[in-house]
């Protein structure tokens, strides 16, 4: 399976009085939150807004990695920064993974 196509947006949650922020949450284009952030004391505002701007980026993050690959149609042998491709590579694995992830009980 694939993940929710089209361009990802992160917008802010606040309280009524529009005073606190008490989120993130990231939207496909048309649909429903695909992810919520919570904002927590034990981190910086500024870490866990670039967080939900990291999140929000992935599908074209993914989109450019796998057109470096698809466009050099590097093989590992002969081509410039294999180190570089080896990383992109890994990335893009485990994006594309279908595997559960492991579970942390309550």
């Amino acid at each position: 399976m694939s993940h929710t196509p089209g361009h990802w947006t992160y917008f802010m949650r606040t309280r009524a009085d529009a005073k606190k922020v008490t989120g993130f949450y990231i939207k496909p284009e048309n649909g429903y939150d695909i992810a919520e952030l919570h904002v927590t004391s034990s981190r910086p505002r500024e870490e866990q807004m670039a967080n939900a701007r990291l999140i929000a980026a992935a599908p074209k993050l993914l989109a450019a990695c796998q057109a470096v690959l698809d466009r050099h149609n590097y093989q590992g042998t002969g081509q410039p920064w294999p180190e570089l491709f080896q990383q992109i590579r890994a990335a893009v694995a485990d994006a594309v993974l279908e595997e559960e992830p492991e579970t942390i009980p309550d």
